[in-house]
């Protein structure tokens, strides 16, 4: 994704290209095959071998027609050769799964895609659940808070422990601190509305829920849309 390991600007601060990357959110391997979520530049890219220097093109491209366009949804209507910030993947077997996040779909491709070809998923219908890890659950982590909705938020403690959850932007930045403090043992629902530490709505974009305690450290994404 970049030419060298000081630099750091999207697309190599240029077109996107091969061997670029504009905010990747995942990535995944059977061993050999290395697979990336390019989030923004909406698409996902395959390498058939890991890469070993600096600045390698990747092989295959999914969600556009090319290497050289980035457009959501290809500058179109939503299809099943299309992504729109497609926002991890993960293989189950030899079926790459991709959540496109913001078409509000999860992609299951039948077969491992490794040559440049036209990749279409298999219509295998999949029941959207929660995401859970360890004792966390969280619900709606894709939400809109212009209607009311709110992310939430279901903590269970197996012993009394000092937790704190923050949100902060792709780029780091505080946005708000839901939480900070002692909790007792126990389930604590909680809920973040969409808005920043002086009560205004945040915009539209990827934010990253962090979540410490003693017994969990976590991270994840939650996508507002306005």
């Amino acid at each position: 994704g970049q030419t060298n390991m000081i630099s750091n600007s999207a697309n190599q601060g240029g077109s996107v290209a091969a061997h670029t990357l504009y905010f990747p959110s995942a990535v995944c391997t059977d061993g050999t095959k290395l697979y990336i979520a390019d989030t923004d530049n909406h698409r996902a890219l395959l390498y058939n071998a890991a890469p070993t220097v600096n600045n390698t093109p990747a092989d295959v491209v999914v969600g556009q027609s090319n290497m050289t366009s980035n457009y959501s949804n290809q500058r179109g209507s939503v299809a099943a050769n299309t992504l729109s910030y497609p926002f991890s993947l993960c293989l189950h077997g030899t079926k790459l799964c991709i959540a496109d996040t913001y078409n509000h779909r999860v992609l299951i491709y039948d077969d491992n895609p490794s040559t440049p070809a036209t990749i279409t998923p298999s219509p295998t219908p999949v029941d959207p659940l929660p995401v859970i890890n360890n004792s966390l659950l969280i619900r709606q982590n894709i939400f809109k808070p212009g209607l009311g909705q709110s992310v939430y938020i279901d903590m269970t403690l197996i012993r009394a422990q000092r937790v704190v959850i923050k949100i902060y932007s792709r780029r780091g930045k505080l946005v708000n601190v839901l939480l900070d403090r002692e909790m007792n043992s126990g389930t604590h629902p909680l809920a973040w509305n969409g808005a920043d530490q002086y009560g205004n709505i945040v915009g539209s974009g990827i934010y990253i829920l962090v979540i410490k305690a003693e017994d969990f450290n976590e991270r994840h994404k939650i996508a507002v849309i306005h």
